[in-house]
């Protein structure tokens, strides 16, 4: 007997097999695409609110800061002084890391691995089973 898809699929365990796959499939999509939206979700601090805090602190102190730029005061202040900053969070905003294109490459791009891994399964057990990575369909 000739080993093709056609005779595996009569076997009940092929079948079941073949539903297995799609189901974890599926569910590998959605986990790396769960993985790479919280990878993706990172925000950072605006220039502009380091240019704000700055402008806020050079007015209060300024002797201290007076040589240097609003934005340079606002990040050594976020750097060196924390319990500082925290007292001007309300004029910070927070801005995506990622642009909508970015995130978009990121998606694509997890979606195209996760296939490509349940792609080299299916041919594995193509191999092993019928001795064939591109086997026969009828």
């Amino acid at each position: 007997m000739e080993k093709t898809i056609k005779s595996l699929n009569k076997n009940w365990w092929y079948r079941l097999l073949k539903v297995t796959y799609i189901f974890f499939f599926f569910l590998a999509l959605l986990v790396s695409f769960l993985l790479t939206s919280s990878f993706l979700s990172q925000q950072t601090i605006s220039d502009e609110s380091f240019v704000k805090v700055g402008q806020t602190i050079k007015q209060q102190y300024t002797d201290e800061y007076g040589q240097y730029s609003d934005q340079e005061i606002g990040k050594r202040v976020y750097e060196k002084r924390y319990d500082e900053w925290l007292k001007y969070r309300d004029l910070v905003i927070y801005e995506d890391k990622f642009s909508m294109l970015e995130k978009n490459i990121y998606y694509i791009l997890t979606f195209f691995i996760v296939a490509l891994f349940f792609e080299l399964v299916k041919r594995a057990f193509y191999y092993i089973s019928l001795g064939s990575v591109n086997p026969k369909k009828k």
